[in-house]
This record gives C-alpha cells, sequence and structure tokens, in this order.
C-alpha cells in the first residue's frame, strides 16, 4: 500500500513544493529524504523527491527514487512519466520508450508523455508509429496540446506527407501568431512542398519576429536559389555564416553562388581565407577552396591549398581532394593520396569510391573490380560504383562489360510528343527555349558538376509557373513510359530496378557556350539519365560529331586512354535516355551559336 493520507506526511510534502519552488531544491530534498526514511512506500513523495534532486544534478539518485516510486504505486503513470522523461533526457531511449508507453496505458490523455513519446520515435525515425501515438490527440488542431501538434506533423513530414504536415503547423502558427518558431516551421513545411515563393515569405515573416537562429537564413537561402534570385541568396547565406561560422554548407553554397555570379576565381577562393587562418584545423574550409580552383580549371592550385604548410596531415577529407585534385595532371601521387585516405578513414563510402576512381585511373584493374565490387555488396544501385565496375571490366576485356554498357539496348533517342496547346513541336521548343533563356542569368558554370563553359539554371522547373515548363512534364511522359517498355525487366542492374512507373528526382537546364562541353560523368542519384535538345548550334550538323554526346569514355581518365564508344547526334526535340551509371559528355562544338538543353534524372516509382 501507499502512505499519501496522514496529516504530517501531507504538510511536509507541501512544504517540500513550495522549497522547491523557491529554488530551495537541496533543503527540499532533504526534507523528502526524511519523509521517504519513514514512509519507504510514499509514492508521493518518491515522486518529488526524483524532481527535486535532478536541479542538483544527481541524476542516479533521481532515477532511483523514481524507480521506487513506480512500484510503490503501480496505477499512478505520473512516476513512470517522470522515469521516462529522465531516461530520455540521459540517452537511453530503449528504456525510455518502455516507461512511457506503460504509463500512457494507465492514462491514454496525457498530452506531456504523448509527446516525449512521439518525439522520441521520430527521432529514432520510426514516423508511423509516432503517429498513431499522436492522432487522437491531434484530432482538433484548435485544442491539441502544441508540443504534440509539433510532433505529429514532424511524423507526417518524415512519411512525406507534406500536405498534411503544412496544415498542422498553420494550425500551430495560427494559435501562435507572433512566435518566430512557428513561422520557421511553416515556411519549412513549403520548402518540403517546393512552394518557394511562400516558403520565402514566411521566412522573412519568422526573421521580422526575432528568429535569429542561423536555419531561419538558411533555408531562405535556398528559396531564394530555387527562386533565381541569387544576390538574396548570397546576402542570406552570409548571415547563415555570421551567425554559425562553421556552417560549412552555407560556405560551400555561398562559394557556389559567389562563382556563378562572377566568374571570378581569385575573389571567390579568397572567401575562404579568413576561415582558414581562424580554424586552421578545420579541414573543410581548405577543401571548399580546392574545390573552386579545380572546377574553375586550376587543379594545381586547388592541390596547393591542401598542401601546403599548415595544411592538416591527418584528415580523411584532405586527402580524398587532394586525390581527385591530383588525377588531373599526377595519377599515381593522386592514388598515394587516396592509399592514405583509406587508411585514414577506411569504413567511408566517399573515400572507397575515390580509391576505386584512382585504381582504375593507375591501371589496377583487379582491385578496382574487388573494391567496386565490395561497394556493390552494400548498395546495389551504387550508380558509381557501377560505372566503375563497367571500366574496370573494360580494362580486363571481360565480356561482363558488354551487359553492363549495352549501348544498343540502353540508350535510345526519342521525339517528345507535342503538348496541348501548341499547333506544332516546333512552335512549341520556340517558347520552351525563350521561357529557359529567362533562367539562364549567371555567369559560370556550377562548382562540383560536368559542365565547363556555360550556364545551369537552379530554380526548380518543377514547380514552374510558365507554360511552356510546365507543358514539357506531359511532353516528355511518353517517351519515358515507351523507353521503359522497350528495356523491360531482367536482372542486369538496369532492368531489375523497372517497376515501369517513374518520379523525378532532379531537372535543370544547361546553355554551353561555344566550345563549352560536359565532361564525361554519370548521375549519382538516378536510375535513367537523359539529355533533352531545346537549341542546337549549327556545328552539330558539320560533320564532326561536334555537340554530339558521346558515351562509354569514362570520367576517370586511365593510361592507356578509353575512349568514347557510342555518339548520338542531337536533334531538336530529341529527348536521349540512358542508365544514370553509363559514362557519358560532350564534343565540344565551335562557332558562335549556344547550345541549349534540359536534364533530368527518373528513379523508379
Amino acid at each position: 500500500m501507499t502512505a499519501r493520507s496522514s496529516p504530517a506526511s501531507q504538510q511536509a510534502l507541501a512544504a517540500a513544493r513550495g522549497l522547491m519552488q523557491q529554488g530551495r531544491n537541496a533543503e527540499a530534498a532533504a526534507l523528502l529524504r526524511r519523509l521517504t526514511d519513514q514512509e519507504p512506500r510514499n509514492a508521493d513523495a518518491l515522486l518529488l523527491l526524483g524532481g527535486a534532486l535532478q536541479p542538483l544534478g544527481d541524476l542516479a539518485g533521481s532515477e532511483a527514487a523514481l524507480r521506487a516510486a513506480t512500484t510503490a504505486d503501480r496505477k499512478d503513470p505520473r512516476a513512470l512519466a517522470a522515469l521516462g522523461d529522465l531516461l530520455a533526457r540521459t540517452e537511453r531511449p530503449e528504456e525510455a520508450e518502455k516507461a512511457l508507453a506503460k504509463s500512457l496505458s494507465l492514462d491514454r490523455r496525457q498530452p506531456f508523455v504523448v509527446g516525449m513519446l512521439a518525439r522520441l520515435l521520430n527521432d529514432q525515425r520510426r514516423f508511423g508509429e509516432a503517429i498513431k501515438t499522436t492522432t487522437a490527440l491531434c484530432a482538433d488542431h484548435a485544442r491539441a496540446d502544441v508540443p504534440v501538434l509539433w510532433e505529429h506533423a514532424r511524423a507526417l513530414s518524415g512519411l512525406a506527407r507534406l500536405d498534411e504536415a503544412l496544415e498542422v503547423r498553420r494550425a500551430i502558427a495560427q494559435r501562435q501568431p507572433n512566435d518566430a518558431l512557428a513561422a520557421h516551421n511553416v515556411g519549412s513545411a513549403l520548402a518540403d512542398l517546393k512552394r518557394h515563393e511562400a516558403a520565402a515569405a514566411e521566412l522573412r515573416r519568422a526573421l521580422a519576429l526575432g528568429s535569429q537562429h542561423p536555419e531561419t537564413w538558411w533555408l531562405l537561402a535556398g528559396a531564394y536559389l530555387n527562386l533565381g534570385r541569387f544576390a538574396d541568396c548570397e546576402d542570406a547565406l552570409r548571415q547563415v555564416i555570421a551567425r554559425s561560422p562553421l556552417h560549412m554548407e552555407a560556405w560551400r553554397e555561398l562559394g557556389h553562388v559567389v562563382w556563378m555570379r562572377t566568374a571570378d576565381l581569385p575573389g571567390t577562393a579568397a572567401l575562404y581565407d579568413p576561415a582558414i587562418a581562424r580554424y586552421p584545423r578545420a579541414a573543410g574550409f581548405r577543401v571548399l577552396k580546392a574545390k573552386i580552383h579545380e572546377y574553375a580549371g586550376d587543379p594545381e592550385g586547388g592541390y596547393r591549398v591542401l598542401t601546403e604548410a599548415g595544411a592538416p596531415r591527418d584528415s580523411a577529407d584532405i586527402e580524398v581532394t587532394a586525390a581527385q585534385a591530383a588525377m588531373r595532371f599526377d595519377r599515381a601521387k593522386a592514388l598515394a593520396h587516396a592509399r592514405r585516405a583509406m587508411h585514414l578513414q577506411p569504413e567511408s563510402h566517399v573515400v572507397r569510391s575515390a580509391l576505386v576512381d584512382l585504381l582504375v585511373a593507375n591501371g589496377h584493374a583487379d582491385e578496382a573490380l574487388s573494391q567496386a565490387d565490395a561497394l556493390l555488396a552494400e548498395d546495389p544501385a551504387d550508380q558509381h560504383a557501377l560505372a566503375l565496375k563497367a571500366t574496370a571490366l573494360r580494362q580486363l576485356s571481360d565480356p561482363d562489360y558488354s551487359r553492363l554498357y549495352d549501348f544498343e539496348t540502353m540508350v535510345r533517342g526519342w521525339t517528345i510528343d507535342t503538348p496541348q496547346g501548341w499547333p506544332s513541336l516546333s512552335a512549341y521548343l520556340a517558347d520552351l527555349k525563350a521561357a529557359l533563356l529567362r533562367m539562364h542569368t549567371l555567369k559560370a558554370h556550377p562548382i562540383g558538376q560536368s559542365l565547363r563553359k556555360g550556364t545551369q539554371t537552379h530554380e526548380d522547373l518543377t514547380v514552374s509557373s510558365d507554360p511552356a515548363i510546365r507543358a514539357f512534364f506531359e511532353a516528355i511522359d511518353g517517351p519515358i513510359r515507351r523507353h521503359m517498355k522497350a528495356l523491360g525487366e531482367g536482372r542486369d542492374p538496369l532492368r531489375r530496378r523497372n517497376t515501369f512507373n517513374y518520379r523525378i528526382s532532379g531537372i535543370w537546364s544547361v546553355r554551353l557556350q561555344p566550345n563549352g562541353f560536359h565532361e564525361d560523368h554519370l548521375h549519382p542519384q538516378g536510375w535513367l539519365s537523359s539529355a533533352f535538345y531545346v537549341d542546337l548550334p549549327p556545328a552539330v550538323d558539320a560533320g564532326g560529331r561536334e555537340g554530339w554526346i558521346k558515351f562509354g569514355e569514362p570520367g576517370v581518365k586511365s593510361d592507356p586512354p578509353l575512349g568514347p564508344e557510342y555518339f548520338v547526334k542531337p536533334e531538336p526535340g530529341m529527348l536521349v535516355l540512358f542508365p544514370s551509371y553509363m559514362w557519358h559528355g560532350t564534343v565540344p562544338f565551335g562557332g558562335d551559336q549556344p547550345r541549349l538543353t534540359i536534364a533530368f534524372d527518373v528513379v523508379p516509382a
């Protein structure tokens, strides 16, 4: 039985609560210890003692008192809830979940406990369970407990039920109209839905309400980038960095935006010098500066950034980036860097992939094949590993190469369908060209991409309001489905993923200037990739394959070199589809006219 009813114990409990309210937790704990010595099964006293000990830093004592309270009265959910809260805060999620679930089994309508349990489940990405836990208390958004609504919205977002998540977050913001965090979360939900204009407005409202969190500025920068507002994006990124000087993603995007807006290599690279001086052990700043040099056409300059005096010598990131830079001018030196990176971080997927790159480049085909197969054993859809395996097989003259790179059946050019509202394909392409050219406002190619001497759009074409761009998705649907049907089913890495349904996972436009080209590359996030030709220069028809798309030449250059094996001549209105793991690039072209394309990746749905 529990001891709760004697006047003396009730008086002592009231006194202890008063002391705790005044912050006199040590005195309260001493009083409660005397009481629990006299009444060891007084659940109220044990529960209160557990709460008094926590501000004193005696977490072990608090846990012991709360566990005693749960056994003193097994029908009281409060002690179980308090124990679960303590276990969660001391990073013991499995024990916390058991205590919280048991508390809820005694009383389902405990918003605080529901919120805690849902947070634990969300943190473990168990979003379906979190939704089941919170749904009953979230039926009426206007009355539900706000922390429970927060976790309900998190779970909905985790399951990609984005419209529902936005509805819940809007309900919270309506109840808390002056809360910056509520506005921030509405902006985040809108960004998830690619409603970038609305997201930017809501994030600006969060800032006006006093948000100082760098994440608000970071999301705003992303919205501006997708809207093509590059100057505003740059300003927002600088605000992120001012509040979070080690926010490496913001530093990366800042360098990319400044380079694409200015095409100024010295000025862009110099962005990172103050940070390198201030944080000499932070390898990331040197890596970012080196990448700017590499993609601006100065790999030797990037290599010097990584290997000069003062650069960290124990960083796998430094070694991998040095290997990638050196691969362009000294393959043997690059391989040595890759092996050092493996010594420093042997479990890293990035490091292991880089090593296979360099094994291929140096002609170590047997070792490269073994390493590529190890990567594919972990992820059979690893497009980079598939490309490297194919290259190693080609170096070994292995017949399995032609099964991975079956150009005749895997690469096809299709004429897109003329979308409704246009009298002819040529009329549609003229409108599409005009829409895309309005987006090409930058001066230089992006960092980390294959194109050279040209520009790439960053606006999200999937949510464009332009009629010609919106119609593009109608025009390509038929060719994509015809291509999947032509591929059919099979056991090879391409066909075994064919569900005969798809979704687009990324889409962008490229405008190459004369003498521009795409370096040979692959698309690591895709299943099928594409090149769609909107407008082509006269050089394409000149008879020398200028501006044509080529397949089979590895982006990893080896000795002896492996050249292209298959070409497709572009035509306006043609959509070329091919496996994302297949090496491809473009032949440079001359003349004085640019080349305008759209590219996208497709994944099974």
